[in-house]
């Protein structure tokens, strides 16, 4: 009987020995979410009445809103999501000048903050009377 306790700890401390120098295995993972940025570019042309002052091509990240795309990369004020200047150049509401925007050829149906923009596209602002 003694032999069998004497095996079974020596079996055991042989176990113990032979798990305490093993390297346990652990799972990386990166906790960071990691989001593909995709860059996309478009023109914006600024006129007022029908004369352009300014053409720039801007980049900016998919999905982005135009108004954010236009504070990136212009001098703009705007009141409650409606931009009221644009590079000095001021709607002026005695003289019903607003300013309106195409997107393509095509007059807006939603507000710049609502308009998102796709790669290649051509945006136009135009500072004129309705």
């Amino acid at each position: 009987m003694k032999k069998i306790i004497y095996s079974f700890l020596i079996l055991s401390a042989g176990l113990v020995a032979l798990s305490s120098c093993t390297v346990p295995f652990t799972r990386s993972e990166n906790t960071s979410e990691q989001t593909a940025s995709v860059t996309q570019t478009a023109t914006i042309v600024l006129q007022e009445e029908g004369k352009p002052f300014e053409t720039k091509k801007v980049s900016f990240e998919k999905g982005e809103d135009l108004l954010t795309i236009l504070q990136n990369n212009f001098d703009i004020k705007e009141e409650q999501g409606f931009i009221t200047e644009i590079q000095g150049h001021k709607q002026k509401k005695q003289e019903q000048k607003y300013w309106m925007f195409t997107v393509d050829g095509k007059s807006a149906t939603t507000g710049a903050k609502e308009t998102k923009l796709g790669n290649g596209q051509k945006v136009v602002f135009n500072l004129a009377g309705i």
